[in-house]
Formats: C-alpha cells, sequence, structure tokens
C-alpha cells in the first residue's frame, strides 16, 4: 500500500515502469523481471558490444565486440571506475540497484547502460 501513492503519481509509461522495477528489486527476488516495452528500452538503455565482469570487487571489462571501441581503447582488462562522472560504485547504488536486484543484474544493466 506504501507505493500506491506513487503509482497513481507516475505521470509517464516510464516513471511507472521504474516504479515497478523498484517495487520488484525490493523483493531481492532473483527469477522475476519487468522488463521496459520495446519504445522505452530502445530511448533509454543501449547495448554495447562489450561484456562486464566483476573482479575483486572491481567491475572490468572481459570482452569487446566491436572494433571501433577497440580503437578507443576499450578492451579487455580495464577497469569501469566511473559511469557519466559519477563513481560506478555510487553510480549502481543510486541508478541501478534500486531497480535492479542482485549482482548479476545489475551487470546486466550497466552491460546495456542508461541515457
Amino acid at each position: 500500500m506504501a507505493y500506491l501513492p506513487q503509482v497513481r503519481a507516475a505521470n509517464t509509461t516510464l516513471a511507472f515502469y521504474r516504479l515497478l522495477q523498484r517495487m520488484l528489486a525490493e523483493l531481492s527476488e532473483g527469477h522475476t523481471t519487468i522488463r521496459l516495452p520495446v519504445e522505452l528500452a530502445e530511448r533509454v538503455e543501449s547495448l554495447p558490444m562489450i561484456q562486464l565482469g566483476e573482479i575483486a570487487g572491481t567491475i572490468v571489462i572481459t570482452a569487446v565486440d566491436d572494433t571501433a571501441l577497440v580503437r578507443q581503447g576499450i578492451n579487455p582488462g580495464v577497469e569501469i571506475v566511473a559511469i557519466d562522472g559519477v563513481p560506478v560504485k555510487q553510480y549502481t547504488a543510486e541508478r541501478v540497484a534500486p531497480f535492479y536486484g542482485g549482482t548479476h543484474r545489475i551487470l546486466h544493466y550497466l552491460l546495456g547502460g542508461a541515457k
């Protein structure tokens, strides 16, 4: 019931879906996902051709499948320290964890990025 006023106040489809994602993340249920509709996902999420992993508490690139990214110096082994100028742990805590529960989901989100 605590979310009901927020649901009623969600004035966009994106705000509504982000609220649903936040509610699900609080349940820590690892087998259910709320995906954005395609038209929203295309606008707010992108999938660069990289794979990420967590090594000793840091996020690192484990594979790059895009020669343009490699030419820019984005190679396996590069540690991701910040996203949009925000330290990765802070970015994850503030902009990812509230919507995606569990490390696997957070890594998946970071792979897709947010715009």
